[in-house]
């Protein structure tokens, strides 16, 4: 769910996706250790994180799961 909601800020990534804060301090950090996501400024100057490439082809691959475990 993470992947899909960004960008966003990591509040907005942890109300989207339903997420606690603990759960949020312990995902996002990991999401981006991992370069599944990426922080980025936005004009104001506040952290919002995208999804990288990494995180793209990991999401594209986590889609297509359903359609191969239906067959």
């Amino acid at each position: 769910d993470i992947l899909t909601t960004v960008p966003a800020t990591k509040s907005g990534i942890r109300f989207t996706a339903g997420l606690s804060y603990t759960q949020g301090k312990r995902h996002v950090p990991y999401l981006i250790d991992e370069g599944y996501l990426q922080p980025s400024l936005d004009a104001r100057g506040h952290t919002v994180y995208e999804i990288s490439p990494r995180g793209r082809r990991l999401l594209d691959i986590l889609n297509e799961i359903p359609g191969v475990v239906d067959d």
